[in-house]
């Protein structure tokens, strides 16, 4: 897989996906919610009994069942908050892909628990899946937490969900990009020169370019119709659809990182869509690309 990756299309948002709590208590808002892309609209999931000794575990899991079986390559639990017990010695989050009826794992990727730069930073888990996988699948989320003497429960707070298809750009390919800090607040100033900040959310923003597409990969192939090109991505997402994007998703080793995909990977919209422009021969750059961040 191409190293820069980004979801196009979330199946949870588009399609009304069956959705079941195996573990847990829901404590606040309704499953649905993790339909809606209103972020700050939480979901609060919590084990169902307390934990003296061993695991407290919430499992949530979702049917796919899209009619046009689009292939599922990222699964993703956006904007969480995760409250284990106080003494709890690991927390491990599991995203998975199960065959329908409980057979074992198409794919999975366990992601450790880590803690985020800042309070403000988004805290999203992302899963790349080896392999995509089609419709009639469960899409799982499993969060196992190793408890102490004491135990507790573990709570899970979750804005939305997301199962869809990647797309990624032929090895070769030469790509540059920026992030930045997007800070919308103002300072006041007194007259004596005094500070009043009128803080607000700060977000990211990625600008970007994508140079040396061939014809195929920029206005489509003929003879292939598996080719996703930028023009038909860009007819299909616009500026109002949410997409998640991946400027890199492995480490300096060339291994796939869950630093990389938290740290780098924006879910956003395009500001910007950009344009695709002629560099001579049968070779094209998409260029102009702006990506802010929802939350």
């Amino acid at each position: 897989m191409s190293n820069f990756a980004m979801g196009w299309r979330n199946l949870v948002f588009v399609e009304s996906g069956t959705f079941d709590l195996d573990t847990g208590t829901v404590t606040a808002g309704a499953l649905t919610d993790l339909a809606d892309m209103r972020l700050s609209k939480r979901v609060a999931i919590q084990s169902s009994t307390a934990a003296p000794l061993g695991h407290a575990s919430i499992v949530l899991h979702w049917y796919m069942a899209e009619a046009d079986a689009s292939a599922i390559d990222l699964i993703g639990l956006l904007n969480y908050r995760l409250t284990p017990p106080a003494d709890a010695s690991s927390v491990v989050i599991t995203l998975s892909v199960l065959g329908v009826g409980g057979t074992v794992d198409v794919n999975d990727e366990t992601i450790t628990q880590w803690s985020p730069p800042s309070e403000d930073f988004p805290r999203h888990c992302w899963a790349i899946l080896p392999e995509g996988v089609f419709d009639g699948y469960w899409v799982t989320i499993h969060v196992d937490t190793t408890t102490g003497a004491s135990g507790g429960y573990t709570t899970l707070e979750c804005g939305a969900l997301w199962a869809g298809p990647l797309w990624c750009p032929p090895d070769g390919i030469d790509a540059s990009w920026s992030q930045a800090i997007v800070d919308p607040g103002t300072m006041g100033l007194s007259v004596g020169g005094q500070g009043y900040p009128r803080r607000r959310q700060r977000l990211r923003s990625f600008e970007g370019r994508a140079v040396h597409l061939p014809f195929a990969w920029a206005f489509g192939d003929q003879d292939d119709a598996s080719v996703l090109d930028v023009q038909q991505l860009l007819y299909r997402i616009g500026k109002t659809e949410p997409i998640v994007l991946f400027p890199r998703t492995l480490d300096a080793a060339g291994a796939s990182s869950t630093h990389v995909r938290h740290r780098l990977g924006i879910y956003g919209h395009m500001r910007e869509t950009g344009r695709i422009e002629h560099l001579g021969g049968d070779l094209y750059q998409w260029t102009g690309v702006v990506v802010d961040e929802l939350r």
